[in-house]
């Protein structure tokens, strides 16, 4: 093999379990417009 990628860094600080910027800005944005996105994806 010549070549591995983990995903690069966002990838492994989503197996770590830390918050990605991105998500955390979704969140924030989700919560001042008072949107709810507690439901499943699956749905």
């Amino acid at each position: 093999m010549g070549h591995l990628s983990t995903g690069g860094g966002a990838c492994l600080d989503y197996i770590a379990g830390k918050t990605l910027p991105a998500v955390a800005s979704l969140e924030a944005s989700a919560e001042a417009f008072t949107l709810n996105i507690a439901r499943s994806v699956d749905q």
